[in-house]
């Protein structure tokens, strides 16, 4: 697979002072389900706009949840590309997405008046989805990692549960685990309906709840939740957005 060349508009798209996520997958067996808050806050100038979805759609078998600095035209470009190479499923998706953050980053940091920004920015991805056997996968890609944008493919179900989490929010801190608090808030609101509950309501409701408390003490998380599932069977679908 050659060099993937991004278009220069969507290069230049990209902002690094446009920043702020809190993004999370939960991967059941033959489900997962891809949530993101809605804020994006410029960093220079205090301006939010709380509508912004870190969702995306890559294939009918396969999303991707972006934090950190922002990239309008990323899932739309990865998009496009696995379309016109036939890329269905997770595997081949990653290897695209690689390829685009790495084109992004290229352009982006040899610009001579990005130089001095490049230490501060944080680009964050997960990619998840099917394989052809319909087996669900989680990757994330981090430009932190060493080689940079490196796929980190986490295995699943290997301790007995029925239930996977991933999650990140940037600028909370290091000590600050979102994962963590996810799982308390999802084992509380279980207790509460008794054993009686729907899974995509407990979720939606976990993961509101996570996103107010990280919001306190992090004013670069807030504003709307979007969600989407991806079902083995119909693929990729939206449930908020």
């Amino acid at each position: 697979m050659g060099t993937l060349v991004v278009q220069s508009e969507k290069v230049n798209s990209y902002n690094p002072n446009l920043s702020g996520s809190f993004i999370a997958t939960f991967i059941k067996k033959n489900k997962i389900f891809l949530f993101s808050d809605g804020r994006l806050t410029n960093t220079q100038t205090g301006v939010v706009n709380d509508s912004t979805s870190k969702v995306h759609e890559l294939t009918r078998q396969v999303g991707m949840l972006a934090a950190g600095s922002h990239m309008p035209y990323l899932g739309s470009h990865i998009a496009e590309v696995c379309a016109h190479e036939g890329i269905v499923y997770v595997h081949g998706v990653v290897d695209i997405t690689k390829l685009a953050l790495e084109a992004i980053w290229r352009d982006f940091s040899e610009r001579p008046d990005n130089r001095d920004k490049v230490e501060d920015v944080r680009i964050f991805v997960f990619v998840c989805g099917f394989d052809s056997s319909m087996t669900p996968h989680m990757y994330y890609l981090d430009n932190m990692s060493n080689p940079r944008f490196k796929p980190q493919h986490r295995i699943l179900f290997q301790a007995g549960n029925d239930l996977e989490i991933g999650a990140i929010s940037t600028g909370s801190g290091e000590n600050v685990n979102p994962s963590s608090i996810l799982t308390k808030q999802i084992e509380s609101q279980i207790k509460t309906a008794r054993g009686k509950y729907n899974l995509e309501e407990v979720l939606h409701l976990a993961f509101d709840s996570t996103k107010a408390e990280l919001g306190i003490n992090n004013n670069w998380i807030g504003g709307d939740t979007f969600i989407a599932e991806i079902e083995a069977a119909s693929g990729f679908k939206w449930i908020a957005r």
